[in-house]
């Protein structure tokens, strides 16, 4: 009976490590998901030459320090893929509070890192930049 406990409680923090993540849909369209190894290129500032079509918003969060930003960008990837995106655009990095400690000192924000872009799939086949 203890090991089921152990065995639990060793899956809920497995859970923890894992980014939270989000998405909206834009798009009614339903795509098939791409291959898990299908590359999704980021774009910061700049948008794509080829014409797309915007089909989700996804979002990432870093719960603790315990998960890289490496992990929560494949995760924002992930999702592209799942919905059967190409790329992510306006890729941006906030902070999103979580809580606020008060002490003598001041006061102390509880900062998770946040990733989130909107997720596009090109509309020509021949174009994927």
């Amino acid at each position: 009976m203890r090991v089921q406990y152990i065995v639990g409680f060793c899956g809920l923090c497995l859970l923890g490590c894992t980014p939270a993540t989000r998405v909206v849909r834009l798009s009614p369209t339903e795509y098939e998901p791409r291959p898990e190894e299908y590359p999704i290129r980021f774009y910061r500032e700049s948008l794509p030459e080829c014409p797309y079509e915007e089909i989700g918003i996804v979002t990432s969060r870093q719960r603790h320090i315990l998960i890289s930003m490496d992990a929560v960008a494949e995760s924002l990837r992930e999702k592209a893929r799942r919905l059967g995106g190409d790329a992510v655009i306006r890729l941006s990095e906030q902070d999103q509070i979580q809580g606020a400690v008060i002490s003598s000192r001041g006061v102390k924000l509880d900062r998770d890192p946040v990733l989130s872009g909107t997720v596009i799939r090109f509309t020509r086949a021949d174009c994927r930049q």
